[in-house]
């Protein structure tokens, strides 16, 4: 764990950080220079960034990735981010260092956030998120549940926004009302009933019953389950199309039939192929209950073909599999429309071998 400076230009009232100073004070750069040569000579191979708004400054952000990326070009950088602070040239830096952002939108209810002095612009946050993904940076986003003014139809208007957003994880979890925060000494007037002892969960709100609190740690547990775990991103919107369900009915029906696998992979380590198993007998059953059968196969072969990708691009392991469709189809932007790759594309089996091509996963066919 790193720390590049200290406090916070926002104040968000369940943040510790929202009864100090508005100010950030930068650490001199002579000591990240020298704090970046040690890492180098102890070849750190993980870096978390401590700072909650890594790009509050841009200027200074794009300076410290072009001297990462001198320094460590080995070390894999996890930073805290503003989605609204992105541009291109930001974004372009991140890619030329191994990293990860986690962006912290908590909700896309404007109403909830001024409620909690975060301010949101949801254009600029949209054309940031954009940018991140046009250019090919790993992302996540955070929601948070339980929060004053949310009402569990906007949590789940929330979820859907954010998964239309294409993040490579979505971590969902409940508000917590710390002592010595701005939210606690509101916690009252606004009509939070939380745990009076550690981590401080929120019980209800005056929108939110215990019984919405329960749908939602459902819902998360779903999500991180099968979207995050399951590594869905790529092919996940389009399966929803399909079905013509939104994100967070799909993760909330996934619960109701497979809340104990949900539970069980949210608390161990689960192979990732093993999960892959467990998601195309769902989506099987699901294709098949709605009288979707006939676009399964596309489904199927989207899903095994981005796995084994995934699964190379983390181990470097070679992956041997059979698909339903030639894999150029399989892999390129067709198969982003299911109903529309089903019914133009014509079937074509072939088997193919993942592999490490410069640094990237890549395929071959095979006989």
């Amino acid at each position: 764990m790193w720390e590049l400076a200290r406090g916070c230009p926002f104040k968000c009232a369940y943040c510790y950080e929202s009864k100090g100073e508005k100010t950030v004070r930068m650490f001199p750069m002579e000591r990240i220079k020298a704090e970046l040569d040690f890492f180098a000579k102890k070849k750190i191979p993980q870096i978390f960034v401590l700072d909650p708004t890594y790009n509050a400054n841009k200027k200074r952000a794009v300076e410290l990735l072009r001297m990462i990326a001198s320094k460590t070009p080995d070390t894999f950088y996890y930073f805290e981010a503003r989605g609204e602070f992105i541009d291109r040239e930001l974004a372009r830096e991140f890619t030329k260092i191994p990293c990860a952002l986690q962006i912290g939108l908590q909700s896309a209810n404007e109403e909830t956030l001024r409620l909690v002095n975060r301010p949101f612009d949801r254009k600029k946050f949209v054309r940031g998120i954009s940018i991140l993904n046009e250019e090919g940076v790993t992302f996540g986003l955070d929601l948070i549940f339980g929060l004053p003014g949310e009402s569990f139809g906007s949590f789940r208007d929330g979820v859907d926004f954010a998964v239309s957003m294409l993040p490579n994880n979505l971590e969902i979890f409940c508000l917590s009302v710390l002592p010595g925060t701005n939210l606690f000494d509101r916690a009252d007037e606004l009509g939070l009933v939380y745990e009076d002892k550690p981590p401080y969960h929120v019980i209800k709100t005056k929108q939110f019953s215990v019984e919405d609190m329960e749908r939602a740690r459902r819902l998360a547990a779903a999500c991180s389950y099968f979207y995050n775990a399951g590594r869905a991103v790529t092919w996940f919107n389009a399966v929803c199309r399909v079905l013509r369900m939104k994100p967070s009915k799909f993760f909330e029906l996934l619960y109701q039939k497979q809340g104990a696998l949900c539970e069980a992979v949210c608390s161990c380590e689960c192979k990732h192929s093993d999960i892959e198993k467990i998601q195309l007998d769902f989506l099987r059953e699901l294709f098949l209950e709605r009288g979707l059968g006939k676009y399964f196969n596309v489904v199927e072969d989207v899903v095994k073909f981005y796995g084994a990708i995934s699964r190379t691009t983390d181990s470097g392991k070679a992956e041997t599999l059979s698909l339903n469709y030639d894999a150029d189809y399989v892999a390129s932007d067709y198969a982003s429309d299911i109903r529309w790759f089903a019914e133009n594309i014509k079937p074509q089996k072939c088997r193919i071998r993942t592999f490490i091509n410069a640094g990237e996963a890549d395929f071959r066919y095979i006989k």
